[in-house]
């Protein structure tokens, strides 16, 4: 006959279970805390949780219809994290100032200050108000006046004020010639980077591939250069060569201008335009010879810098003879060779003060094969941004994103928001 189990034996044993379920208590307890769920549901925990696809739930239950995870084994790998309600394996990502390393977020070094995101290694970006240079963030400055775009470029843009009224506040410098031009950014980066095309030639087309980069080439003012029309062409009288409609202008020094301001001189005729990828390397890769910015500095404009442009365009002269008007707003109609020298379509040079520039048939494989040289590249790609001023002066391309925007021929003119000194 068996001899049953004494009393001693069973209080032991009973004593054994509680310390066990006592060892176990805080790790549920802590699991139900962390996942919000009540212990008064305690009695719907389970062991059986093979609903869970990863296979590493041990503890689970159902709650409002649906199966949450307490404790999940799953083990993941380098730059993931286990969602435990899931028990499956989620990215992880860093908060401003921390990098991924294994399964956790790391702080970057000290020595990184003002790091954006980094690695183990190096920054990657800085905070708003720095810039990367050679590892290090460092403190930008940003123009604040005619003398600041003079020094960053070596003179070859003008200072656009965010606020007319507020000049020295604060604006961008914009570049004073298309990308081609003479006194412009270059566009020579080898034809692998960058084909530059000769306009009006049917025989050299831009491939119709996304993110292939194309210049239709016009080169005007250069000496170094052939200069080839991507505007519409005059019409001339054939015996006396005089100009009977013109679509261009091809001489600037004719736009009248107050006396004693400087001639425009920059042609309507041969201004160089390039597609939307084109645009952003140039501009991105900009460094004025004699100045002081570096790559990475420049780029397009945005809807703001636009929205600046054309308040201060707007508030300039309004006839050449308007010489009432503060030198500063001076930069765009009847400013002559002083100020951006902008081209327009549609209407006459001396009613509008700027150059001429009517789109041509004449940058094959472009958007209807088409020269817009009146236009200019922005750098938004949310909206499509077109502007206009009072007199219907220029428009400006702001987004590749439908249309076939980004196959447009446009004049390329590259901003400076800020840089390191």
């Amino acid at each position: 006959m068996k001899k049953a189990f004494s009393l001693i034996e069973l209080l032991v044993s009973l004593i054994t279970i509680s310390v066990i379920v006592a060892s176990f208590a805080p790790i549920i307890t802590n699991k139900l805390k962390q996942d919000r769920i009540s212990l008064s549901n305690a009695s719907k925990l389970s062991s059986d949780c093979s609903m869970f696809s990863s296979g590493k739930c041990e503890i689970c239950m159902k709650e409002k219809g649906a199966n949450i995870c307490i404790s999940c084994s799953l083990t993941c790998p380098t730059g993931q994290i286990a969602d435990i309600k899931t028990c499956k394996c989620k990215t992880l990502t860093c908060p401003s100032g921390q990098y991924v390393s294994g399964s956790s977020c790391i702080y970057c070094s000290s020595s990184y200050e003002n790091c954006e995101t980094c690695t183990n290694s190096s920054c990657s970006t800085c905070k708003s108000g720095y810039k990367l240079r050679e590892g290090v963030c460092k403190k930008t400055t940003k123009p604040k006046s005619q003398e600041d775009c003079n020094k960053f470029s070596n003179n070859n843009s003008i200072y656009i004020p965010y606020d007319i009224k507020n000049f020295n506040a604060g604006g961008f410098c914009l570049t004073k010639k298309n990308a081609g031009d003479a006194g412009g950014p270059d566009i020579y980066f080898g034809e692998t980077i960058l084909k530059t095309l000769k306009a009006g030639d049917k025989s050299q087309i831009c491939p119709p591939e996304i993110d292939v980069r194309c210049c239709w080439y016009g080169h005007s003012g250069r000496t170094d250069k052939n200069k080839i029309r991507t505007a519409k062409g005059n019409t001339t009288d054939p015996e006396t060569g005089v100009v009977t409609a013109r679509y261009c202008t091809n001489n600037p020094q004719d736009i009248k201008v107050p006396k004693n301001y400087p001639k425009f001189d920059y042609d309507g005729c041969y201004r160089t335009v390039c597609n939307r990828p084109a645009a952003d390397y140039i501009c991105s890769h900009y460094v004025p010879g004699g100045g002081t910015t570096k790559i990475g500095d420049w780029t397009l404009a945005s809807k703001t810098d636009f929205e600046a442009l054309k308040a201060i365009v707007d508030a300039g002269p309004a006839s050449k003879d308007d010489i009432s008007i503060d030198n500063q707003l001076r930069i765009q109609k009847w400013s002559g060779s002083s100020g951006l020298q902008l081209c327009q379509s549609g209407g006459n040079h001396d009613k509008r003060g700027s150059a001429r520039c009517d789109s041509a048939s004449r940058c094959h494989g472009a958007f209807g094969n088409s020269c817009f040289p009146e236009n200019i590249w922005g750098k938004d790609t949310s909206v499509d941004f077109t502007t206009a001023n009072s007199t219907g002066y220029f428009s400006i391309r702001n987004t590749p994103t439908f249309g076939g925007y980004e196959f447009f021929a446009n004049s390329v003119r590259c901003v400076l928001r800020e840089t390191v000194e």
